[in-house]
């Protein structure tokens, strides 16, 4: 089997870097209190000589040692003012950001990449202190970032949060705003490709079927990136892709805190309370315009317009990114057919669908960071 371009390490390895192509050089301190938390994690800058580098810093990484003071596992990259706490999806780990690590903009921003418990680097991460077993509920979720973000010494920071986490984002967004003009831990959140905050209401067996079941876990990461709305037996990517991308599903993400996760995000339901809280704090809605009808712009604008507001409107708070695009296409943003083809205005980022991080990473971050900026 080919190598990927980005090895993911496992839990042994996130320490010694072994089986991943590590940088040669490492920033000399990361910024707002991080490098006090991460003490000897740390190497020494390479740039000794004052000339700047365009390549990524290698970064500081806790994966066991952190599971072992009860914190996710996690990678810090950069050493800027602005820190933004990214989380991943149910079917993959902070490794699906491999690919944006070459554009990141480590001088003006702080990336922590952390995985949930059982995922990825926090595989050990089973039960908790006093013995309990994981819940693998949004409380929990909820706990364990606000943890993590307090032992790096961060009091203020971004949130992003991809699919399923995307519901977290909106969650812990809610859980921690105190009303207007009391200062909220969290500055913004960038919910990408998220699910909504009434949770996943839509099938479910195909889901529960995947978390074992090769097939239909080819056929959901199929479906995310299809490029005609999720029509049946559309193909953008090739199967090799899509190979990749289940091999690396299957080693970072076992099967019992998937199921659990699974529960997480179909169960949870926060709509209600969040359309009356109304928190005032800056939101990005990233959608594809490749991803399934669920995810699509049209199909799930109003679940962020009716808490944050419309955007462009006075008092609103929610940014989208979209590129104005127009297609000619034989099904509507909302998954039903046309008679004919015609040509159908579709909101979201071109050309990507469920996974912008690895359709077009330096696309992608250069929104994310853009929107962060405006609201540092």
């Amino acid at each position: 089997m080919r190598t990927p371009p980005f090895e993911s390490r496992s839990d042994d390895d996130a320490e010694t870097g072994r089986g991943v192509r590590r940088r040669t050089f490492l920033r000399s301190s990361l910024a707002m209190g991080v490098a006090g938390a991460l003490a000897g994690q740390a190497g020494t800058a390479a740039a000794q000589s004052g000339a700047a580098s365009t390549s990524p810093a290698a970064p500081s990484s806790a994966g066991p040692a952190a599971n072992a003071k009860g914190l996710l596992g996690h990678r810090v990259y950069g050493a800027g003012k602005e820190v933004i706490l990214v989380l991943h999806e149910w079917m993959g780990t902070q490794s699906n950001y491999d690919f944006v690590l070459p554009f990141l903009d480590q001088d003006s921003f702080t990336y922590v990449f952390a995985d949930l418990r059982g995922y990825g680097l926090s595989r050990a991460l089973l039960t908790h202190a006093d013995g309990t077993p994981n819940s693998y509920t949004a409380a929990e979720i909820h706990a364990d970032v606000m943890a993590l973000m307090a032992g790096l010494g961060v009091k203020r920071f971004h949130l992003l949060g991809h699919s399923m986490t995307g519901l977290i984002a909106q969650y812990i967004a809610l859980k921690e705003y105190k009303g207007p003009g009391v200062e909220s831990p969290i500055k913004s959140i960038l919910c990408v490709t998220p699910v909504r905050s009434k949770g996943w209401k839509g099938p479910r067996a195909g889901l529960d079927l995947s978390v074992t079941d090769d097939a239909e876990m080819r056929k959901a990461i199929r479906a995310r990136v299809a490029g005609k709305n999720g029509k049946e037996n559309a193909v953008k990517y090739s199967e090799t892709w899509v190979t990749w991308k289940l091999e690396r599903t299957r080693r970072e993400c076992p099967t019992g805190p998937m199921k659990g996760y699974l529960d997480m995000f179909c169960n949870t339901d926060i709509e209600a309370e969040l359309n009356a809280a109304k928190p005032r704090i800056p939101v990005l809605l990233f959608v594809g315009t490749d991803d399934v009808g669920y995810y699509q712009h049209d199909d799930i604008i109003g679940a962020f317009t009716t808490p944050f507001g419309q955007p462009g409107t006075p008092g609103s708070t929610l940014t989208v990114a979209d590129d104005g695009v127009f297609l000619m296409s034989d099904r509507r943003p909302d998954g039903t057919a046309l008679p004919k083809p015609e040509i159908v205005s579709w909101k979201g980022v071109f050309n990507t669908g469920h996974y912008p991080m690895l359709a077009a990473p330096a696309l992608f971050i250069a929104k994310i960071e853009e929107f962060v900026k405006a609201h540092a």
